[in-house]
């Protein structure tokens, strides 16, 4: 019997990636935009402090991979602000980071997210490879290590 196909279809480990919108700020960008390289899609809210902690984390984990040449893409998108100012008191300075919106859970709901802060780690096809739920040492040196193979072709 054939698993029936819900709003949720897509949003499993082995799945590929629903092309969703990733709601960046004067750009139109979708999750097919980073085919190609890791994307690490963050789910995040500024009521959450574990969430605003890791935005300085994977910013560095995002410089040190470029820095290191390894294809890796971090999106943090925010559930609770309404505009770009508001976004930027949070990830001011946290160039390469990625900032985008989800005010409405559109795409958090299409891809079952239930508690934040919630990572999808995307290997280069869009394939869900990984979900990493709550806190996360994300410049501690077994998280890096893990990163980087998920990375290497």
């Amino acid at each position: 019997m054939e698993p029936p196909v819900g709003p949720f279809h897509g949003s499993r480990i082995g799945d590929l990636c629903p092309d969703l919108p990733l709601g960046l700020p004067g750009t139109v960008v979708s999750v097919s935009s980073f085919s190609g390289q890791v994307l690490l899609l963050h789910f995040w809210a500024s009521w959450c402090p574990n969430c605003v902690t890791e935005l300085a984390e994977l910013a560095e984990v995002a410089r040190r991979m470029e820095g290191e040449g390894i294809g890796l893409a971090v999106v943090a998108l925010n559930m609770d602000l309404e505009n770009v100012q508001d976004l930027r008191r949070f990830t001011a300075l946290r160039a390469p980071l990625l900032s985008g919106f989800d005010p409405g859970g559109e795409q958090a709901n299409a891809l079952e997210i239930i508690r934040l802060p919630h990572t999808l780690v995307l290997d280069r096809h869009g394939v869900i490879v990984d979900r990493i739920l709550g806190g996360t040492a994300w410049t501690a040196p077994p998280t890096l290590e893990y990163l980087r193979t998920m990375v290497t072709p």
